[in-house]
């Protein structure tokens, strides 16, 4: 599969896939199910510069929980479908939870 431009837009379409803790179906069940969720680009972390990461990772508006980090996160270009990154769940506070996505050309990043 390609890779996505080394920035996407805010605003192009992005589809989770994982297996959220969300999607477990009972106690003792260890793995939930895969899911697939999407929705947008909503900004872009300009933060990125730990050990000197050149590109921006991407907050996104797909629902995420436990469980999707480490998953993949597709979007969409002229060309069709690209690689986008690896999904990281995070939570602010007690009830805000935000889906951010690590740039998958600072996941391959090499000088």
């Amino acid at each position: 599969m390609k890779l996505c431009a080394t920035t996407m837009p805010v605003g192009s379409s992005v589809m989770i896939i994982g297996y959220p803790a969300f999607a477990v179906s009972s106690p003792i069940q260890k793995t939930g199910f895969r899911t697939v969720t999407d929705g947008i680009i909503s900004a872009h972390d300009t933060n990125t510069t730990v050990d000197g990461l050149p590109y921006a990772d991407y907050y996104v508006s797909a629902k995420m929980d436990g469980g999707n980090s480490g998953g993949i996160a597709l979007s969409k270009d002229k060309d069709g479908l690209c690689l986008l990154g690896i999904p990281t769940w995070l939570s602010f506070g007690d009830y805000e939870t935000q889906g951010m996505v690590q740039n998958i050309h600072n996941v391959m990043f090499i000088e």
